[in-house]
């Protein structure tokens, strides 16, 4: 795991225009979340109405949606990334990803990787998942 994380480094987060990203080869752009539709913490919690528009914008013809996995490995190897790729990634296994975002990610076919702090789930918080839920996901 820690590998993948320092690789992960590696992969480019744009926040410039789409013009000046589309010179560059094999970027992509990779979007992270940690709550959803948690008002309590608005600074990491995504609303309902954001992420439904999110997806409505990810699931356009003209974005390539593709795992973190395949985007480091594809750069790793020099391969090619089509315009426009994204990547999705969660971050902490937070309980409103798998009763909100999951299904919704699932529902069209939207590749996610879940970053996970074991520390919290080795204490069985009940805010977060626990290893049966990231084992289900895993499937």
């Amino acid at each position: 795991m820690f590998i993948f994380k320092l690789i992960f480094i590696f992969v480019l987060f744009l926040n410039i225009s789409s013009s000046y990203a589309s010179n560059i080869k094999n970027s992509a752009v990779i979007f992270m979340y940690h709550k959803f539709g948690i008002d309590k913490y608005p600074s990491t919690s995504v609303t309902l109405d954001q992420f439904d528009a999110h997806i409505d914008e990810f699931s356009k013809e003209k974005y390539s949606i593709k795992s973190i996995e395949f985007i480091i490995d594809t750069i790793l190897n020099d391969g090619d990334l089509d315009e426009n790729t994204l990547g999705i990634s969660i971050d902490d296994a937070d309980k409103s990803f798998y009763e909100i975002g999951w299904p919704k990610f699932k529902q069209h076919k939207i590749p996610v990787t879940l970053f996970v702090n074991t520390s919290t789930i080795h204490k069985n918080n009940k805010n977060y998942l626990n290893w049966d839920q990231i084992r289900q996901l895993k499937k």
